[in-house]
């Protein structure tokens, strides 16, 4: 972000935001009508540059408030759209990690048709099993190698 820039273009894969940071300091997503009051603050020049604080979503950009002093680094950390599957060869993460949950969640997904199939509930306690684990693996990618820290209660 370069100093008096207020806005940055989101990546085309974004679909949520988990953190965003000015120079290693978490940023604070504002509700849209708070970001409209502030932003008539700043264009009447009612708010110096600084420190951003606070960012805005407006369409494709992100807002920062207040606008930036310095030339600092913005850090981006969101969900991304794995995209449609056009081609033959096309393929998500999950698909390459869990390929299973392609499986058994088809054939979830089938059991309308597969009345009175016996497999339902193997395919069912497989589908949960993969679910599990791809859901470990992510907890443990999103708060893996962090501190546990305990704060004194006294």
């Amino acid at each position: 972000l370069f100093a008096n820039q207020i806005s940055i273009e989101i990546p085309n894969n974004y679909l949520e935001c988990k953190l965003l940071m000015y120079n290693d300091a978490p940023l604070v997503r504002i509700s849209d009508q708070r970001f409209a009051q502030l932003n008539a603050r700043v264009l009447a020049g009612g708010v110096p540059a600084g420190m951003p604080k606070e960012f805005g979503r407006i369409k494709g950009d992100f807002y920062f408030l207040p606008r930036a002093d310095t030339n600092q680094d913005v850090t981006l950390y969101y969900y991304e759209s794995q995209g449609p599957l056009v081609n033959d060869l096309d393929f998500t993460r999950a698909m390459i990690y869990a390929p299973g949950l392609y499986l058994y969640g088809s054939l979830m997904q089938a059991q309308a048709y597969l009345i009175g199939d016996e497999r339902i509930p193997v395919w069912a306690a497989q589908y949960r099993e993969i679910m599990d684990m791809v859901n470990g693996m992510t907890d443990e990618d999103e708060v893996g190698g962090s501190t546990v820290t305990v704060r004194n209660t006294y």
